[in-house]
């Protein structure tokens, strides 16, 4: 997705409202994503990285993965 050179003349508002679209986008597809693979159907790619093209993406899985670490990094040291 490119941007002209007069997108640079947007107002505050309008760069704010493109931002909210393109994040719901990402939220969107990993949530239909992890859904899918919750719900047990086949997800071939979602849609950040197969049409935005995305390569460091963090599955659901992973960030279940950090928080447990991070509740385990946590446990262990005293306060």
């Amino acid at each position: 997705m490119g941007y002209k050179k007069t997108d640079i003349a947007l107002s505050r508002g309008h760069a704010h409202n493109r931002a909210l679209r393109e994040i719901r986008k990402h939220f969107l597809s990993h949530f239909w994503g992890a859904s899918r693979e919750l719900n047990g159907f086949c997800v071939d790619t979602i849609y950040v990285k197969g049409v935005i093209q995305h390569n460091h993406i963090f599955s659901w899985r992973d960030i279940v993965k950090m928080e447990e670490q991070e509740k385990k990094d946590q446990g262990g040291k005293k306060i």
